[in-house]
């Protein structure tokens, strides 16, 4: 809109072509400047506050925003700090990381699908412990160069981030899984231990050496192979003592149900096969004990070609009952 058309300059303007001639508008200059008083500045802004009222009559003014002097401000960043505190558990929700079997992470309820690369960092994580980054990248990523490896780890760690956060901390140059995960194998490896150190007590947590699978079965990383034999063998002496103090307490379901777990891991394994025929003889279950004798002597047979060790022929000792098993 140009100046000459504004509704304030149309208020006062006298168009030459009225009745009053063309002097009307130096008439009309004349007679306001004679009538004028001096300017005040009060009056100025008045005018101008006016004016503005006018043109902005279909817009009223928003009212001026106070400032609180009551410390509102202060409560406001303590509540924001309280809700936060308050959140902070959430957070930090328990995490539950399943390496026998298959891999599997959780949390709570929820199962949380993750691409291949964080997987492998959190089940290398979970099973060596704090790491330096540049043992992670030489063990996840030892056939490229260093700067590839290193932005395979970034890689990892933002797409790890993106789907679970806070699961990983950083300390330096170190990695480490947060502590309020659950990981299983630590807790079968614990329950092992505890079997294996105190032999005159039988462990509440056997039920993590019972059908939980191998170490990430279908990994065929160098390291992961070693955690896996490593863990099985631990495995088998923890189930095979298992039986052995079930056995010696009378309970021999639970002493039967520890052999046969360990022969199912490891169906070539004569300590185990030897104990469930030795339950079987000490309940008094002959039939039984000759049917496991034939069974796994036959086993031996097909797959190694050889007989049962001294070992297993001293617990068939009577006569009677070592004719009744070696006949056909």
């Amino acid at each position: 809109m140009r100046a000459a058309d504004h509704p304030l300059t149309l208020a006062v303007r006298v168009d030459s072509r009225s009745p009053c001639g063309p002097g009307a508008k130096d008439l009309f200059a004349c007679r306001h400047a004679s009538n004028r008083k001096p300017l005040n500045r009060s009056d100025h802004r008045e005018d101008l506050c006016e004016s503005t009222s006018i043109l902005t009559s279909d817009h009223p003014r928003r009212p001026p925003i106070r400032q609180h002097r009551n410390g509102g401000g202060r409560r406001m960043s303590e509540s924001l700090r309280r809700d936060a505190a308050d959140q902070q558990p959430e957070r930090y929700a328990e995490f539950h990381l399943q390496l026998l079997g298959s891999f599997l992470l959780r949390r709570a309820d929820t199962r949380i699908a993750l691409p291949t690369g964080p997987q492998r960092l959190l089940a290398f994580l979970a099973i060596q412990g704090p790491v330096p980054s540049l043992v992670i990248m030489g063990t996840l990523w030892p056939h490229v160069g260093e700067r590839h490896a290193r932005g395979s780890l970034r890689t990892a760690m933002w797409r790890l981030h993106r789907d679970a956060p806070h699961l990983v901390e950083r300390t330096d140059d170190m990695l480490a899984l947060r502590s309020e995960v659950r990981v299983d194998i630590h807790a079968a490896t614990d329950s092992a231990q505890l079997i294996l150190q105190d032999r005159g007590q039988v462990s509440a947590n056997r039920a993590f050496l019972y059908a939980r699978g191998d170490l990430l079965p279908g990994w065929y990383d160098d390291w992961v192979i070693f955690e896996r034999e490593r863990f099985r063998q631990l495995r088998l002496h923890a189930l095979d003592a298992l039986a052995r103090q079930f056995n010696a307490q009378g309970s021999y379901i639970d002493a039967l149900e520890a052999a046969i777990e360990s022969v199912r891991i490891e169906p070539l394994r004569e300590s185990a096969n030897r104990m469930i025929i030795a339950i079987h003889l000490t309940e008094g279950n002959v039939v039984e004990a000759v049917r496991h004798y034939r069974f796994f002597r036959d086993l031996l047979r097909a797959e190694l070609g050889i007989e049962p060790s001294p070992h297993l022929t001293e617990v068939m000792s009577d006569a009677k009952l070592l004719a009744l098993a070696n006949q056909q």
